[in-house]
Parts: C-alpha cells; sequence; structure tokens
C-alpha cells in the first residue's frame, strides 16, 4: 500500500524514475498549455508567485477549473511546470 499521497512521482518535482523532472525535454505542448505557460509567467512576474486555478482559469478564459487542473498536470508532467507545495500558486517554471 502507497503511502505519502504522492502516488507513482515519488518527491515533489520528480519523475518516476527519480530525475528531476526540469532534466527531460518538454513533450510538445497544445496551444492552450503554452497559453497557461505564458499566463503563468506573466503572473509570477507581476505578483511574485504562481496564480491558483481558478485565478488561471479565469486569466484564461476559462470556466472549469478541472480543465485548468488537468492542463497544469501535463505542463508538470512535461517538466514545463514545478509545484513546490500542494496547490498551483507554489510552482515555478522548469524550463
Amino acid at each position: 500500500m502507497r503511502r505519502g499521497g504522492r502516488g507513482r512521482a515519488g518527491r515533489a518535482g520528480h519523475r518516476v524514475d527519480g530525475t528531476p523532472a526540469a532534466q527531460h525535454a518538454p513533450e510538445h505542448l497544445s496551444e492552450r498549455e503554452e497559453e497557461i505557460l505564458r499566463c503563468i509567467r506573466r503572473w509570477i512576474e507581476d505578483k511574485g508567485e504562481g496564480p491558483s486555478g481558478r485565478q488561471l482559469a479565469h486569466a484564461v478564459g476559462m470556466r472549469s477549473t478541472a480543465s485548468v487542473a488537468y492542463h497544469l498536470a501535463n505542463l508538470e508532467r512535461s517538466g514545463a511546470l514545478i509545484r513546490d507545495g500542494r496547490g498551483w500558486n507554489t510552482c515555478r517554471l522548469g524550463h
């Protein structure tokens, strides 16, 4: 039985094989993911921390925070985004 709530990812910011996610080249990102990444970059520059999922959804014109979470998980998996805590406002850019 697994413990720690991190599933297969192991340590935060690391892939299953134990290497930091940022060391892997990003996979192809969708246009929406590129837009989300640009928004996060601007938000961090302006406010000093990443946006919440709800703030990000509003900023990119999405209604569903679940859809935003899906894209954020893809960005994290590709190494383009690294989450330092549980929330997305603690994220930083990976590449």
